[in-house]
């Protein structure tokens, strides 16, 4: 067990010293968080001047990411504190930025996330547009703040397909991971 730990320990090294590693968050999301990350990585993606498109898309994407973080994940209870932790990461990839977001979800939303997403990645830019369009006309805002078009608002922003992962924490809850590649 060490010599996996040690060599998980390295991988995060050496991802992190290559300079693709622009910035990492882990903990707990709440608005002024939320607000004062996202205004750091304006900065930080300011300074890619050769990726400016790139680098406003993922901005746009971020933030979308990040509320979904705050919104959605688990608020604590007594018993599970760390029920509204969460995790990003943005790096620079050959092609533009990569977005890596995970949060604690209940398992009963396993299927209905992993649906939304399965939907989303067989849509082509034009059927995004149109299914977006349909979804602002006879949009009601949910209980958690949001009109459902989260997904949707990431594809048409990034021009690729959501990648995602739903690995089991407990019995009632699953780690959620999206990565979500932003093309330049």
């Amino acid at each position: 067990m060490a010599t996996m730990e040690a060599q998980s320990i390295l991988d995060i090294f050496n991802l992190m010293n290559d300079g693709r590693v622009i910035y990492v968050f882990n903990g707990e999301f709440n608005y002024k968080l939320v607000n004062t990350l996202l205004t750091d990585i304006k900065k930080e993606l300011s300074l890619y001047r050769e990726k400016k498109k790139a680098a406003k898309k993922t901005y746009k994407v971020l933030v979308e990411c990040l509320e979904n973080i705050h919104r959605h994940t688990n608020k604590p209870t007594v018993v599970d504190e760390h029920l509204n932790e969460g995790v990003f990461t943005l790096l620079q990839n050959n092609n533009g930025f990569s977005v890596l977001v995970g949060n604690v979800i209940k398992s009963d939303d396993v299927e209905p996330i992993k649906e939304r997403i399965l939907e989303v990645n067989q849509m082509n830019a034009d059927d995004l547009k149109l299914r977006y369009r349909e979804m602002i006309k006879g949009a009601t805002i949910s209980d958690k703040g949001g009109a459902g078009l989260g997904l949707i608002d990431m594809a048409m922003k990034s021009g690729s397909k959501l990648i995602y992962n739903f690995d089991k924490h407990t019995n009632e809850k699953h780690f959620f991971t999206l990565r979500v590649d932003i093309l330049a």
